[in-house]
C-alpha cells in the first residue's frame, strides 16, 4: 500500500449538479467551485487516459462504494457513444459492511472515523478520498490477516466487474435467488419484497398473448396495503399485466390504471384520492384478474421470474434537459445558476 502518483481531474458534466434533497443519501459538497467544474475539460478528453489506467492486465481496481464510479463510467460512455471501459474492482465499502457487521452501508468518512486513521487533507477531493478508501482497505486486511491480492479469493463477496456495461458483484446472483426462494416459500420481508419488486418492474418481458384491451399500452398501479402484504401475488400480476401488453408502476402519479383492494375512502387512501384526481380508470382486484382471465389462487402457478431476468442491464432512460435563457428571470452567472445544483449520473 504505497502511493505512487497522485492526481486530480476535473471533468466539465454539461449538466447541473444535483448535490441535496437526494431520497435516504446525504448532501454532497464539492470541492472545486462550480465554475472551475464548468470551465473544465468534457469526458472524452479524458477518456483514452482513465481507460488506459484502469484496464490494464490483471488489475484490480480498489475504492469505497466504487460500484457506483462503474456506473458513472458506463453512463458517461453511453452518453458519448464511446466503447465502454471493463474492468474488475474490489468495494471497500462492502468488505467494511460484512466484515465489520454494519447495519448500513458505511460512509468513507464515517470508515476513516471508526478505524482511528488520520483524516486525509481533504474529503470530496477525488485523490484524497483514494488515499483514505486505501488507507481503510489497508487496515481491513491487517484485521483479517490478509494481502491484498487475497481479497478476490477470500472476499468475493466484494468483488466485482463491469463487462460491456454490465455491471455485476460476485454475490448479486446469490441475492437474487435468495429472494427469489423467499418469495416462493412466503418468507420474503415487505422490504425485500418492495426490493424484488422494484428489480423486476422494468425487466419483465411479454412472455405470452393475453387478449385484454384495456390494460394494453396502459400503466397499472394497485393500492400501497397489496404492494406491500402480497408480494408473493403482486410479482405474477406484474407479469400478466406485461403479458397483456401493459406495465406496472408503483408510482401512481403516472398511472391510467388504478387497482384498488383497500379503503375505498380518498381520505384514507391516498393512491385513490391521485388516482381520482388524475381521472384515472379504477377498478377492483377482481376486476384486474377476471380481465387477466386469473383468480387470486392461480396466480400461484404463474411462473415466477428467474434469475437470469432479475440479472439483466437495463440503461435507464436519460434526465430530461434542463435549459435556462437570460430571459427567463433567472440569475446567469455560472456561480448562480448551478450553486446547489450538479450532474445526476443513472443508477
Amino acid at each position: 500500500f504505497n502511493v505512487i502518483e497522485q492526481d486530480v481531474i476535473t471533468i466539465n458534466p454539461e449538466m447541473p449538479f444535483e448535490l441535496s434533497g437526494r431520497p435516504n443519501q446525504r448532501d454532497i459538497e464539492l470541492f472545486f467551485s462550480d465554475a472551475k467544474y464548468y470551465m473544465s475539460p468534457v469526458f472524452p478528453e479524458y477518456y483514452e487516459r482513465i481507460k488506459g489506467l484502469i484496464e490494464a492486465p490483471e488489475r484490480i481496481i480498489m475504492g469505497h462504494a466504487i460500484g457506483n464510479d462503474a456506473k458513472f463510467l458506463r453512463t458517461a460512455c453511453e452518453r458519448y457513444g464511446l466503447d465502454p471501459i471493463n474492468f474488475r474492482f474490489c468495494d471497500g465499502q462492502r468488505l467494511f459492511d460484512v466484515e465489520m457487521n454494519t447495519e448500513n452501508s458505511i460512509s468513507l468518512e464515517d470508515a476513516v472515523t471508526a478505524f482511528d486513521l488520520p483524516k486525509p487533507e481533504y474529503f470530496h477531493r477525488s485523490d484524497c478520498d483514494a488515499v483514505a478508501s486505501m488507507m481503510v482497505i489497508r487496515e481491513l486486511c491487517a484485521r483479517l490477516s490478509i494481502f491484498p491480492d487475497m481479497i478476490s479469493t477470500q472476499c468475493e463477496y466484494c468483488v466485482g466487474s463491469i463487462e460491456n456495461g454490465v455491471i455485476i458483484m460476485n454475490n448479486e446472483q446469490f441475492k437474487w435467488e435468495k429472494l427469489l426462494t423467499e418469495l416462493e416459500n412466503g418468507s420474503i420481508s415487505p422490504k425485500k419484497g418492495h426490493d424484488l419488486m422494484l428489480r423486476f418492474i422494468p425487466r419483465v418481458e411479454k412472455l405470452e398473448d393475453i387478449k385484454a384491451p384495456i390494460i394494453s399500452g396502459k400503466q397499472v398501479c394497485l393500492d400501497a396495503s397489496f404492494e406491500k402484504r402480497h408480494i408473493r401475488e403482486l410479482i405474477p400480476i406484474i407479469q400478466l399485466i406485461a403479458n397483456a401488453g401493459g406495465s406496472y408502476t408503483n408510482q401512481i402519479e403516472t398511472a391510467q390504471i388504478f387497482v384498488n383492494n383497500a379503503s375505498k375512502n380518498p381520505k384514507e387512501n391516498t393512491r385513490l384520492a391521485i388516482a381520482n384526481s388524475n381521472r384515472a380508470h379504477v377498478m377492483d382486484l377482481k376486476g384486474l384478474l377476471d380481465t387477466l382471465g386469473v383468480t387470486r389462487d392461480s396466480l400461484s402457478q404463474v411462473p415466477l421470474p428467474t434469475v437470469d431476468v432479475l440479472m439483466k442491464y437495463v440503461k435507464p432512460a436519460p434526465p430530461p434537459k434542463k435549459v435556462m435563457t437570460a430571459g427567463d428571470g433567472k440569475p446567469t452567472t455560472i456561480g448562480d445558476i448551478f450553486k446547489k445544483k450538479g450532474i445526476v449520473f443513472s443508477e
